[in-house]
């Protein structure tokens, strides 16, 4: 009877969380409006976009309003910047990327349009009756949907835009007006803008109230949780996107290093190594698999896999000081920069027939070496590194620049 109640409770909670995510910013509507925006629901299901347009009539209320601009943002067959509007019937077997295909290619059009300026029918309404969450709601997703569409080619800057649609999303969040498209839209300007504390906030409620997370919602939550601390909830956020991104090879592998650089932060090794095997399975050229496996084997305090997992970053383009900076920079961050000089040293011999690596590896070997303290070995290293450059001009002032300040430190 205890496991059966037990079950009945989590049934109960459940179908709660269902019906209470559903909530709409239209469900507030009155009796009528509500049958009008049924109708409207079900004709846009059917592709039937000109006769939901028309069947919303004028702009009796704000719920109205609401849905119209709706339909202006995401339903369109032609859009003159997003102040006049044309709607279309899809024919059987007709999408509207196929209509609007057609009109920007050739122009073809057999539909009319309309005038319908979302923010003065809005300004004009509120004039009237007062502000409304629901145009807040309605307007935010607008201008939004204005940046996304016509990004530095409309009536106002793109940031003027941005901040409208942050400011009407937020007013109408702040008045408990939104539903999961419009708490991933928010979530996202902030996350975008490196609010990362606003960022949390919004996701957290989408996640607290039980909507469906989107892929991007799921990677760039793990992002906000993985700066706010939360590292084990990060994690779990970063799994599913390498589901949701299955589809995507490009965000997918974004997504295996997101999880595996998170399973180094928690510390989960195992996790981390699981992670980055799986991703080297599928996109077995990305650069980023040895460069965090320098990280793990360094954190573990495996000094061989560690030296590995650099020669192997290192060989993908040893003539690139970006490559010789990022292995640093890893060392450094397993705190195991101690062992670099043997990075460097072995690979000297390794690549003693390509002049362009040997001068790479020189370079940032003398700037190790200074840094460890080992003045008169980086002072052999300074020159040699100038020897090897002048064998081709590579000697360049700003490189002959940085190599005197390690001798002017050496010197101090």
């Amino acid at each position: 009877m205890k496991r059966f109640f037990s079950i009945i409770m989590l049934l109960s909670v459940f179908s709660y969380v269902q019906l209470f995510a559903q909530k709409t910013p239209y469900s507030s509507a009155d009796k009528e409006t509500q049958k009008v925006l049924k109708k409207v629901d079900k004709l846009i299901q059917k592709g039937q976009y000109q006769t939901a347009f028309g069947s919303l009539g004028a702009d009796t209320n704000e719920y109205i309003i609401a849905k119209k601009i709706e339909l202006c943002s995401k339903y369109f067959a032609l859009s003159m910047m997003h102040t006049m509007f044309g709607f279309k019937d899809l024919e059987k077997g007709e999408t509207l990327y196929d209509v609007r295909h057609a009109v920007s290619t050739s122009g073809e059009m057999t539909f009319n349009t309309v005038m319908y300026d979302p923010a003065a029918v809005v300004q004009k309404y509120i004039e009237a009756n007062g502000e409304k969450p629901i145009l807040d709601y309605a307007l935010g997703l607008y201008y939004d949907d204005v940046i996304y569409r016509y990004s530095g080619n409309w009536l106002m800057s793109d940031e003027e835009i941005m901040n409208n649609a942050l400011t009407y999303l937020r007013k109408a969040y702040d008045q408990d007006c939104y539903d999961g498209f419009s708490l991933s839209t928010l979530a996202f300007i902030y996350f975008s803008m490196d609010d990362i504390e606003n960022a949390k906030l919004v996701y957290d409620k989408k996640d607290q109230e039980g909507y469906e997370f989107t892929a991007d919602d799921n990677y760039n939550y793990s992002i906000v949780l993985w700066n706010s601390g939360e590292l084990k909830k990060a994690l779990k956020f970063s799994e599913k996107c390498i589901k949701g991104y299955s589809d995507n090879p490009e965000y997918q592998s974004d997504a295996y290093i997101i999880t595996a650089r998170i399973a180094l932060a928690v510390p989960d090794y195992k996790k981390a190594e699981s992670t980055l095997k799986k991703c080297e399975s599928k996109y077995p050229e990305d650069y980023r698999i040895p460069l965090y496996r320098i990280t793990l084997y360094g954190l573990q305090g495996n000094k061989q896999k560690t030296l590995n997992a650099a020669d192997t970053l290192f060989a993908i383009s040893p003539e690139n000081p970006e490559v010789s900076q990022l292995i640093i920079e890893n060392f450094v961050d397993a705190e195991v920069w101690t062992w670099l000089p043997e990075f460097f040293e072995s690979n000297l011999v390794r690549y003693a027939e390509n002049l362009s690596a040997k001068q790479n590896l020189l370079i940032h070997y003398a700037y190790i070496l200074k840094q460890l303290g080992d003045y008169d070995r980086a002072v052999q290293a300074v020159a040699q590194a100038k020897e090897e450059l002048v064998k081709d001009d590579s000697l360049s002032p700003e490189i002959e620049n940085f190599l005197n300040r390690i001798l002017e430190t050496n010197q101090q």
